[in-house]
């Protein structure tokens, strides 16, 4: 799909495929934000929490030493690579404690 050639690395990429952020229901997000809002974390880190390729797409990420973006359920912002919560909270909990820990 069009969706693992914009992550071909030069390996196998059929598993992106399988992941949830690629299906259309789910584009809206935005899993390559340029500012980091806590809100919409919790909304990516959910979906994360779902996915049934969640652990390919951090291994994916951290062996092509990408350095942005939402992958497997880490946020990663320069090579700073911090978990997402994708335990089932609730969202208002998750998003005071994310806003909290980020300092907004």
């Amino acid at each position: 799909g069009e969706f693992a050639v914009l992550f071909d690395y030069g390996e196998d990429v059929s598993w992106q495929e399988d992941s949830l952020c690629a299906r259309p229901e789910y584009q809206h997000l935005d899993f390559f934000p340029e500012r980091v809002c806590p809100k919409d974390l919790v909304q990516q880190g959910s979906l994360c929490g779902k996915c049934p390729v969640r652990d390919n797409c951090i291994d994916f990420a951290k062996r092509s030493d990408v350095s942005h973006g939402i992958w497997g359920g880490f946020f990663c912002d320069g090579g700073w690579w911090r978990k997402l919560p994708v335990v089932q909270e609730s969202q208002t909990k998750v998003y005071a404690r994310m806003r909290k820990a980020m300092k907004l």
